[in-house]
């Protein structure tokens, strides 16, 4: 029970949202090629919705038969939602799209968009707050249950412990795959956190919190801004606390989920300047389409 309540807090900590349907007026990206069909422009007003009705046929979905095809990485703008259709615009300058309105099913939007991410570097420096709510102590590998050994030393024994620290962290993060979902961050940080301290694990007369300094290491796997990382660290208390406390200075395995903890400062920069060059482009697209019109 108490892994998995840690677990949920670790999740919660992190998940502060997590990609939901498309919004209009928002831009986006393809992540595959693939022919997408076009729409009739937007009805004026009092004139019926596009509906389902207007463009199914034979479980295929056209429209006049005119289509295009889109590619990897091209960027798209919701223009209006409709039942369960989605007409956009798309940014690139392409003579088959420039000016258009073309039509995402449901379907399409799940396998082949993306929030815009911008040209995500090979390799990339990554920062950011952090916390590692599971730890996982080692023991000395000595017999006995008793809390002092033969020679009047303190066991260290194996324990689980969850407490709630803050730190910060940096290293590299290389993409692992072309489709640039998934990754893997190098890191390395120090964080600040409390334990509780008892008889047990140091020379108290009563128990007490004390406040822990951690340097760490870590590998942290990322998969569609989902994040699970192991990381290995070395706790230290200051204070006679810290002279007598049998973990001080020893090694612990700790787990950490979470949810865009992490981005790099690149494609962050790439992301933005490219949401600044289609918002430009799609801005002459409609006064084209106004022309024509």
């Amino acid at each position: 029970m108490k892994l998995l309540y840690i677990l949920i807090f670790s999740f919660l900590f992190h998940a502060s949202y997590a990609q939901g349907p498309l919004t209009v007026g928002q831009y986006y990206e393809f992540t595959d090629a693939f022919t997408i069909y076009e729409a009739i422009k937007k009805p004026k007003a009092g004139a019926a919705s596009l509906t389902m009705n207007d463009i199914k046929t034979d479980d295929t979905f056209q429209l006049n038969g005119n289509t295009a095809t889109v590619k990897e990485k091209w960027v798209f703008k919701v223009y209006t939602i409709q039942d369960e259709l989605t007409i956009i615009t798309i940014a690139n300058e392409d003579s088959a799209v420039e000016g258009k309105y073309f039509v995402l099913t449901s379907l399409q939007k799940q396998q082949y968009t993306q929030s815009l991410r911008g040209d995500i570097q090979d390799i990339g420096f990554v920062s950011s707050a952090i916390t590692i709510p599971i730890k996982i102590r080692f023991g000395d590998g000595s017999d006995g249950t008793d809390i002092m050994d033969e020679n009047g030393n303190r066991r260290r024994f194996s324990d689980f412990e969850g407490n709630v620290n803050v730190g910060v962290a940096a290293g590299l993060r290389i993409k692992a795959s072309k489709s640039g979902t998934d990754f893997f961050n190098f890191l390395g940080g120090i964080s600040i956190g409390a334990s509780k301290i008892n008889s047990d694990t140091a020379e108290v007369a009563t128990e007490t919190n004390a406040s822990i300094l951690t340097p760490f290491l870590g590998v942290l796997y990322e998969y569609n801004d989902f994040e699970l990382g192991i990381f290995y660290g070395w706790d230290h208390i200051s204070g006679s606390v810290g002279r007598t406390w049998v973990y001080q200075g020893k090694p612990w395995l700790g787990v950490g989920l979470g949810y865009k903890v992490f981005a790099t400062q690149e494609s962050s920069t790439v992301a933005a300047q490219k949401l600044e060059k289609m918002e430009k482009k799609a801005k002459k697209q409609q006064e084209k389409a106004q022309k024509k019109s």
